[in-house]
């Protein structure tokens, strides 16, 4: 009797990895998707991770181009302990802001909100923290100062983030992969994002196409 114990190798689109058991692509990422795998595990909690940094717990959608949002079961199939237990937390809040009344608080570092009807006036006392802050305007406490007044007075330092950050977008570009905003300081135009996708920074194609076609693989901008 001879049994055949050959294992078939799938190719991560993602990383480029192609000894990457069949086995392990052969769970859809979500479970609404009807198309075959491409990312492996590693590269899906990778893209996991950069969801979660970026505030999109609940936009975490396959990798690619598929529009399928990852369940809670899914999470729990597919993520970290780690961004399992994040997942949650960040889902909890979320229930919790949802509530009628319940207000968060605005001091840096809490963590923390509590039901503040309108009978309880303007000023939100943090029972965590003892810090003050205003529910009309969503901002610490500014005693003496109507909201309008608070606000043009730290308006200067409001228009000087949004400049800083209109000047982050000039300066960076977005991974292919995960989307997120990226700055080169130096070097070649290789670039390894943190999800483990590879393209290049002048036409932004992906390595896994560089590495196959060669040169000819790049957009004509970038030759």
């Amino acid at each position: 009797m001879v049994i055949n114990c050959r294992v078939e190798w799938v190719e991560c689109v993602t990383c480029g990895e192609d000894e990457i058991p069949y086995l392990e692509f052969s769970i859809p990422i979500t479970s609404t998707c009807t198309h075959d795998r491409q990312t492996c595990k590693a590269c899906t909690q990778r893209w996991i991770s950069t969801k979660l940094d970026k505030g999109d717990w609940d936009k975490i959608n396959c990798p690619g181009d598929c529009p399928a949002t990852l369940q809670p079961e899914d999470m729990r199939n597919l993520a970290t302990p780690e961004q399992l237990e994040r997942y949650q937390h960040l889902s909890f809040r979320s229930a919790l802001g949802n509530m009628p009344d319940f207000v968060w608080c605005m001091a840096p570092g809490c963590d923390s909100g509590q039901i503040h009807t309108q009978e309880d006036g303007t000023i939100l006392n943090c029972v965590a923290c003892n810090s003050k802050s205003c529910v009309d305007c969503n901002r610490l406490w500014h005693e003496g100062e109507t909201c309008e007044d608070y606000k043009l007075r730290t308006g200067t330092t409001e228009d000087h983030e949004k400049a800083s950050e209109a000047e982050v977008l000039k300066i960076s570009k977005e991974c292919p992969g995960c989307k997120m905003r990226l700055q080169k300081e130096g070097g070649c135009e290789h670039i390894t994002c943190e999800c483990n996708y590879q393209f290049c920074w002048l036409c932004l194609v992906s390595y896994i196409d560089i590495n196959k076609d060669g040169a000819f693989a790049h957009k004509p901008t970038c030759m």
